[in-house]
């Protein structure tokens, strides 16, 4: 289960693909999401893969005879590209993200947009980093890290601070968000979130506080943010924190 999920747009760029008998297998373009388990999946079933690194648009634009493109974060798979891709007929995104991918356009072109399973196993690995990061800041692990290479190691120094009893503020209580939460309630830490509707009541039952945006940012001691990028949270933090 756990390896149908973590191949889940992969499963899904070959069941797109196989209604369409061609002799010579389709030509799939897996651009910064090398899987080798899903890259073999796709060969066993005859397809011509070839892998690169994150593409720009001039080098995205050199596969215009891709029948599919598999993408992660860095390649941007825009309308100009799909509209000179006359044989596309879908696009695979190794993640749970769609912001890098023009879906207006390719519904209106006919492409299938699809991505991995349903964002379970992303999910709990993001939210894994993101307590990495959190914990690195608060023990000043990368300084300290710098200073063991560097032989100069001061104890002292790099004794940071406590997650245990801090107030964590969630900025998106999606999949991600709520991943977060329970990983922050294992260390002690009070959580809440930003309120979508303005209601500050608890939602689900789920224990976490709504606040709106500026107690969020006053009460909490560290914020996570966990939204995808639309219209309405584009530089929703400005340069001093202030909501825009």
């Amino acid at each position: 289960m756990q390896l149908a999920r973590r191949l889940g747009a992969w499963c899904v760029v070959a069941a797109v693909l196989a209604p369409a008998p061609v002799a010579r297998g389709f030509h799939i373009v897996v651009s910064d999401a090398a899987s080798r388990a899903g890259v073999a999946l796709l060969q066993e079933r005859g397809h011509r893969v070839v892998e690169t690194g994150p593409l720009g648009p001039a080098e995205l634009a050199k596969h215009e005879d891709a029948d599919a493109v598999i993408v992660a974060s860095s390649t941007k798979v825009t309308a100009e590209y799909m509209g000179q891709a006359k044989n596309l007929r879908v696009v695979g995104r190794a993640g749970a993200g769609l912001d890098n991918i023009d879906t207006a356009f390719a519904a209106e072109s006919g492409i299938a947009v699809v991505r991995a399973g349903d964002g379970t196993v992303s999910a709990a690995s993001v939210a894994e980093l993101a307590f990495m990061h959190m914990l690195a800041l608060s023990r000043r692990g990368l300084p300290g890290h710098a200073s063991i290479a560097a032989n100069t190691w001061k104890r002292r120094d790099f004794v940071g601070s406590s997650l245990t009893g801090k107030h964590l503020g969630i900025v998106g209580l999606g999949r991600i968000g709520k991943q977060v939460a329970s990983r922050a309630a294992a260390f002690g830490m009070r959580v809440s979130a930003l309120a979508r509707d303005g209601s500050t009541a608890s939602g689900d039952g789920d224990g976490i506080a709504r606040l709106d945006f500026e107690s969020l940012l006053r009460e909490s001691d560290v914020i996570s943010i966990h939204c995808p990028l639309t219209p309405e949270t584009t530089n929703i933090f400005d340069a001093a924190g202030e909501p825009t």
